[in-house]
């Protein structure tokens, strides 16, 4: 790849070896004592988890076991995903980066967001016990739009980052910029949609859109 941009087209490595039979996916590992995972995702964007009733789910016959929020915070050896960018914003301060459980404790922040993973002996049980999870939520405000996240009275995503905003960036001189702009014979205004991806199997792409100002 000799330049990069938005749009390219990358010429993929992997498809020859695939397409003809020579590579393996993951799907056709079949290993002595293999277990399979399944994961349950919150279907709201922003409740508080009450409670999860594992009962049915732990009883049913090829569940090697049900793991939730509580067995992550409970195990030292387990620490949260880590975010690896530090951008600075404009005042020198660190960009706000959350915690990142591996599975939520007592709330989920998005739709899709991590609750449970049950392990069984096929991936049929496994997907069947955690249909059986009994999961009590308690919805909450909530806004899908990053406009109207910014917004005085926007629902609050962690009540250590007040106005939802992690990072303000700017790489130019506000002012010199402000003067582009008011003497620019024209101006325009576009809204861009940034969409959000939840590689799911049952996903569908959820866009969110915020408006933005260019030179024409």
């Amino acid at each position: 790849m000799e330049k990069f941009g938005i749009g390219q087209s990358v010429r993929r490595k992997e498809d020859i070896r695939f397409l003809t039979g020579d590579g393996r996916f993951t799907d056709d590992l079949n290993l002595e004592g293999q277990a399979y995972a399944w994961f349950v995702r919150s279907p709201v964007a922003h409740a508080r988890i009450n409670d999860i009733d594992l009962a049915a789910a732990q009883s049913m016959p090829g569940v090697t076991a049900v793991f939730t929020g509580r067995d992550i915070a409970a195990d030292p050896a387990i620490h949260p995903l880590p975010c690896l960018s530090k951008v600075v914003d404009r005042h020198g301060r660190e960009m706000y980066r959350p915690p990142r459980p591996v599975l939520c404790g007592d709330r989920v922040r998005f739709v899709g967001d991590l609750v449970a993973m049950v392990v069984a002996e096929t991936e049929q049980v496994a997907k069947g016990a955690a249909e059986a999870l009994g999961i009590d939520y308690e919805d909450l405000a909530c806004v899908v739009d990053a406009g109207a996240a910014v917004a005085s009275d926007a629902a609050v995503v962690w009540p250590d980052c007040p106005g939802n905003v992690c990072v303000h960036w700017e790489n130019s001189d506000p002012a010199e910029i402000a003067g582009i702009f008011e003497t620019a014979p024209r101006v325009a205004e576009v809204s861009l949609v940034n969409n959000r991806l939840r590689p799911r199997r049952d996903s569908n792409l959820e866009a969110l859109s915020f408006p933005t100002t260019a030179r024409a």
